[in-house]
């Protein structure tokens, strides 16, 4: 296991959750291409300020931005990062995180080998993996990641090709295969239902739409990060 994965680790019941952020220009549809990346600035600097955790650049499926245009959207979201002191993870592009000197990648099923981009990675940089069932899990711990997001728990229309739902309960096998592993929930997640996360103790909340389609950033992020309240 790497020294990283220590503090992705809730230690505590009452200990506030971390929110993780995805998002990209394509997540603010039905505006002009330039609306959508001051949209995205806009969102991440009022969820920074909010108080998120992490926060994933991912900018692809319906995006419209050219390679040059992702890359200077990506550098301006590492400033906000910088300022708010947030890990700035880019989705799938070892390229781009490497150029920019990203603090971290994520990366799918599909995507690059795990084991490769740890060997690519210097130890500071962050390995997240997308896995979703028994094995998946055990191969990204064996391949040196630093957590793992895992869903999507509830049904959601917000990603591509997106997969079924696997429900609260199957997450809750995979957050006990290692119990000193991060598991993160991902997948239909808003204030809602959040409290069905928590109660299972996810170690962070990843969030796309629940944040970028709210009307008021600071209040959402401070339901979703509350700790559970005790009856």
């Amino acid at each position: 296991m790497n020294s990283n994965t220590r503090a992705f680790k809730r230690t505590s019941p009452d200990q506030a959750f971390p929110i993780y952020l995805i998002l990209g220009s394509q997540n603010f549809p039905n505006q002009t291409k330039n609306q959508q990346m001051r949209s995205f600035i806009d969102c991440l600097d009022q969820a920074g300020q909010a108080g998120i955790s992490y926060f994933q650049f991912r900018d692809k499926d319906h995006s419209q931005l050219t390679p040059s245009e992702r890359e200077q959207l990506a550098r301006e979201a590492q400033v906000i990062c910088r300022h708010y002191q947030i890990p700035l993870i880019i989705d799938d592009d070892l390229d781009l995180m490497e150029r920019i000197d990203a603090d971290g990648i994520h990366i799918g099923q599909d995507d690059l080998s795990a084991s490769f981009v740890r060997q690519r990675l210097d130890i500071q940089h962050i390995l997240g993996l997308s896995a979703h069932t028994r094995d998946q899990v055990h191969a990204a711990i064996e391949a040196g990641a630093d957590y793992v997001g895992s869903g999507p728990i509830f049904p959601t229309q917000t990603k591509v090709n997106v997969r079924p739902a696997i429900g609260l309960e199957q997450w809750r096998e995979l957050q006990s295969l290692d119990p000193s592993f991060p598991i993160f929930a991902i997948g239909g997640i808003h204030e809602n239902n959040v409290d069905q996360v928590k109660a299972r103790q996810a170690d962070a909340i990843c969030v796309i739409s629940a944040i970028s389609q709210s009307t008021d950033i600071a209040r959402t992020v401070a339901k979703l990060k509350a700790p559970l309240t005790r009856e």
